[in-house]
């Protein structure tokens, strides 16, 4: 059955961490979710920066893999003030907070609870405890929907960085809420903390950032231990949560490994980090990796914690890892990347330009041609109904004007009327010539101001002035059905589209200058037409029977006939010409608003080849230098890469085709509205470059393919195994493999660099044993290749000594993975601890108002944690305890009945009160702080601190022990007489730190 990881971010830097692994996810299985196990996320953080739905940080080869909000949890917006007024309300956080005035301090500082956790760990525990039940509500829900149907278990990944404020501050909560929610040796919690950089980047550290990173260790390392029992910040249970094993391990990493070469903590370290994960949770489903299981589970190790010299108390855990993640790899991700954007590039230059060139490709530059003699052509402006016919409408240009029979063109239609009208009038008028004239005037009058389209002309004219903007719209979607169709089908570029609408809007603002000049000569021509009609009736008027005899009146009403049709088609003719005026205006910003359309897409275009021209300039582009110190060593040839990638784009036949798929599927994003505005409305920027990715990864890939077919000569790029690479390169020459994997190897180390002397250092407090390391090689199967793959994994065994394993991967063929571990050390071995140590104490020291340690810990001052550190005696400290000591009765002056010797010796109980023997510790004072035994010193602070806790707690008790020491202060000065005395003077500076020992407790 499937195993169930659920991988929780804390804080920006475990977000980071998921954003990788959900990278490395999608680029492996090319979908979210991969395959053979369940992998669930949760991302807490009081900042959404990393939240938004379309973060572009998220994306990944047009995919999006930004987290669902179910695997989301937002611990900020809240009204913190009211929180704190009302604290009894809060059973879950009013236990620990401490002081409301200090911690109200935190809240108005820098107006932290509004801008994230602010680097301070006690507002982020707040923060997280206002809504630690939506976290315990959203990972039930997560492994519910794991485990069902399947396995009633999970692994718990919990990764974050221990500066700042929110994931520093939350860690302990949110390891806790888990264990107490799956309390099941087959639920393990492991812990992936990432201690704070010593050099960090402007503006990244304020004042708690180091002391954060010492804070939050040593917290956890109490919680390791069971030493902190953290309150349930929920408030359900009212009382300390009593959990056993709280987490199985603990993996700390810094941004520089044991050889000391650093990373950059926002760009690689995320990657290092989930590269570890992936090999821990999907890989490993392809492959038996016992020692990883042997490591974490510590079989047949002692993890025994340190434990005080004396008392046998549990102080340092050794449930501490470290990781080192060292890899061979043919960069096939970055490859095909490298091809998708080639192709996307291409596609988004045709889209553009549409320029080819047998040497180039798609060029960014368009080509060269005239659009002003295109727009003003016959056959052109016919298409698109832009002739003066169609203005004036002449010609219809709705569905239905066009489809209309009876709708003539205005010559047409007085040149076909006209004679109708004289012959009606001479067959109906056989007796009365001398009317004939008056009636054809009656009849075109009627016909120009009634029956005209059915309404009149000018009727008529006002109507379509009502319909003007369907007119208009009909044309415009001639015109950009037209163009989007060239667009689509690759004829036009968008860049000539747009100069193409310019030339366009430029010949209709010319024709639209010459229309008044056109009006003006249509009425002179009316007032000549008129005057021609005038003419002709007062010569009718004068005929004679014998002129009418003889026919010349027919020869008159002939004449009249074409004067009539010559003034209506005038004087229609004016009438649509103040309609054209109206109507091509109006088609002016109609085509602005197209041209701004297309300006929009090009616009848009232009963005996205921006992006893939940056995308694709950043990959490959090394110079093909093994770079050994990096954690992927990247094995392959760039020049091959770029060659082989070149030939596919000046592949003509090839280019056009993908293009072509490209265009394809752009298109059926917009469904039947086939136009730029559906364009601009259903196809972002984000959704165009998603689109352009997905469509030429796949047209890349195939190419590839097709190209490897046809030319046999050509070596692959793609589908690469590493082990293969390694075999053309070394094939025959030993001596140059052996070398080469010695110097990898060499360099496979942690994460995380040690300090030598915590690490030999021997004595009271110390553990021996333990610190164990092992190298894991993971290595693809090669079936074809077998003798040479063993070659390799031999050299790998004499590369280096120590305990090591190898793995073989059935997966991921590109990389060889060297996983380096190191297991069950404290955290003092940790050589970035003791810097964390003194920034801690520095702040503490530097600040007198104890703000700093209630911003540091999340509860408490932090003196009720073990020491991470196994303390060397300071002689101060020793002679305050031994004063106090003294003043308690916990010393007492004895005699050796066997050897009548007086010394100095500890009355120790245990914890039933019982007296224990009494522990020697010296003939005097200066002869017990000259032997400077820890183990003594260890068991007399061991017996005092609870005494001071408990029967000295009251502030009379602790009174009457400063009157004690003032006692023997007197009883030394009187011995030494002089106050300028060394040895008084030490017991004066010993009476004065048991005194601030002694200070009332906050």
């Amino acid at each position: 059955m499937l195993s169930n990881h659920l991988l929780i971010g804390l804080g920006g830097t475990g977000g980071k961490i998921l954003r990788s692994f959900r990278k490395m996810v999608y680029q492996q299985f090319r979908a979210e979710d991969p395959t053979g196990v369940n992998v669930r996320y949760l991302y807490v953080d009081s900042s959404d920066e990393m939240m938004g739905h379309n973060d572009p940080t998220w994306r990944i080869l047009g995919q999006n893999v930004q987290l669902p909000k179910t695997s989301q949890l937002f611990i900020s917006g809240l009204n913190l003030s009211q929180v704190l007024d009302s604290l009894g309300s809060y059973p879950g956080i009013s236990p620990w907070l401490g002081s409301k005035d200090s911690f109200r301090s935190i809240l108005t500082s820098a107006n932290a609870a509004n801008v994230v956790g602010g680097q301070k760990r006690r507002l982020g525990r707040f923060l997280f405890a206002c809504l630690a039940h939506k976290y315990r509500e959203q990972v039930q829900a997560l492994v519910k929907e794991m485990e069902t149907g399947g396995l009633g278990s999970c692994t718990f990944h919990v990764c974050t960085g221990l500066a700042g404020g929110t994931g520093s501050g939350s860690i302990v909560d949110a390891v806790a809420q888990l264990r107490d929610m799956f309390p099941g040796k087959q639920y393990k919690i492991m812990v992936y903390a990432f201690l704070p950089d010593k050099n960090p980047g402007p503006n990244r550290a304020l004042a708690n950032y180091h002391a954060n990173g010492y804070a939050a260790l040593m917290e956890l390392n109490a919680l390791s231990l069971g030493v902190y029992k953290p309150w349930d910040v929920t408030g359900i249970k009212k009382e300390r949560l009593d959990i056993q094993d709280p987490i199985n391990c603990c993996y700390l990493f810094t941004d520089e490994n044991e050889d000391h070469n650093k990373v950059n903590i926002d760009r690689e370290l995320p990657d290092i980090v989930s590269s570890f994960l992936y090999q821990k949770v999907i890989a490993i489903k392809d492959m038996s990796w016992d020692s990883l299981k042997r490591l974490e589970t510590f079989e047949n190790m002692d993890f025994r914690p340190e434990e005080s010299p004396s008392g046998r108390n549990p102080e340092r855990s050794r449930l501490f890892f470290s990781f080192g993640v060292k890899q061979i790899a043919y960069p096939e991700e970055e490859i095909r990347e490298f091809l998708t954007y080639a192709f996307a590039r291409q596609a988004s230059l045709q889209l553009q330009f549409n320029r080819w060139s047998d040497g180039f490709g798609y060029m960014d530059e368009a080509v060269n041609q005239s659009f002003g003699e295109f727009v003003r052509a016959k056959e052109t402006q016919q298409r698109w109904f832009l002739t003066d016919e169609h203005f004036c409408l002449s010609e219809g240009i709705l569905p239905d004007e066009v489809k209309n029979k009876r709708w003539k063109p205005i010559n047409a239609f007085w040149g076909d009327l006209i004679p109708n009208f004289k012959s009606h009038i001479q067959e109906t008028m056989p007796k009365a010539e001398r009317a004939w004239l008056d009636e054809l005037s009656k009849l075109c009058e009627q016909a120009y101001t009634q029956n005209y389209r059915d309404l009149g002309v000018r009727k008529f004219y006002e109507t379509k002035l009502g319909e003007l903007k369907d007119h208009v719209r009909e044309v415009r979607s001639r015109v950009e059905a037209d163009l989007f169709q060239e667009w689509v089908n690759g004829t036009q570029s968008m860049f000539d589209i747009s100069r193409l609408l310019g030339a366009l809007i430029q010949s209709l603002e010319e024709r639209l200058g010459t229309i008044d000049d056109k009006i003006a000569r249509l009425k002179d021509n009316e007032v000549a037409a008129q005057g021609k009609v005038s003419a002709n009736a007062q010569e009718y008027a004068r005929l004679g029977a014998l002129s009418i005899t003889m026919g010349k009146h027919k020869n008159l009403l002939n004449a009249q006939g074409e004067c009539m049709q010559q003034l209506y088609v005038y004087r229609t003719r004016l009438e649509g010409l103040a309609f054209t005026k109206r109507f091509v205006q109006s088609l002016i910003a109609e085509f602005n608003l197209l041209a701004s359309e297309a300006s929009r897409c090009s616009s848009m275009i232009a963005e996205a080849l921006k992006e893939f021209t940056n995308d694709l300039n950043e990959r490959c582009n090394d110079s093909g230098h093994v770079d050994l110190d990096k954690q992927v060593i990247r094995f392959y040839k760039p020049d091959a890469v770029k060659d082989f990638t070149r030939a596919l784009i000046l592949d003509r036949t090839e280019q056009q085709k993908q293009t072509g798929a490209v265009r394809s599927a752009l298109t059926s994003l917009l469904g039947e509205s086939q136009n730029f505005a559906t364009f601009n409305t259903r196809v972002s920027r984000d959704k165009f470059i998603t689109v352009l990715e997905g469509v030429c990864e796949r047209n890349a890939i195939q190419a590839h393919n097709n190209h490897v077919a046809a030319s046999a000569e050509r070596s692959r790029i793609l589908q690469v195994s590493i082990v293969e690479r390694l075999y053309r390169e070394y094939a025959g020459n030993p001596e140059a493999l052996r070398g080469y994997v010695m110097s990898v190897v060499s360099r496979a180390k942690t994460y995380l660099c040690f300090n030598d002397a915590e690490v030999k250092r021997q004595g009271p407090g110390t553990m021996q044993g333990g610190f164990f390391h092992y190298l894991s090689v993971i290595v693809p199967e090669a079936p074809e290749l077998q003798e040479f793959r063993q070659q390799l994994m031999q050299e790998f065994r004499n590369a280096t000594p120590g305990a090591k394993d190898e793995v073989t991967s059935r997966g991921r063929s590109n990389e060889i993975t060297l996983v380096s571990l190191r297991n069950l050390f404290p955290a003092r071995f940790v050589q970035d601890a003791q810097f964390l140590k003194e920034r801690y104490e520095q702040r503490i020291l530097n600040d007198t108002t104890g703000q700093a340690r209630m911003e540091l810990h999340t509860e408490g001052d932090g003196t009720q944690f073990p020491p991470m550190f196994i303390e060397n005696v300071d002689p101060k400290k020793y002679m305050a305890y031994l004063m106090l000591g003294k003043a308690m009765g916990v010393l007492q002056s004895l005699e050796d009945p066997d050897t009548g010797v007086t010394s100095i010796y500890l009355i120790a109980k245990d914890k039933r009160g019982r007296e224990l023997d009494p522990l020697p510790l010296g003939k005097d004072f200066a002869t017990i702080i000259d032997d400077a035994s820890l183990t003594a010193y260890d068991g007399l602070v061991s017996q005092l601190n609870p005494l001071l806790e408990t029967e000295y707690l009251h502030k009379s008790k602790r009174e009457e022990l400063i009157n004690r020491l003032d006692e023997q202060l007197a009883e030394i000065k009187a011995e030494r007489k002089n106050p300028l005395d060394k040895i008084y003077k030490s017991y004066v500076a010993a009476a004065q730190f048991a005194e601030s020992l002694l200070a009332p407790k906050q």
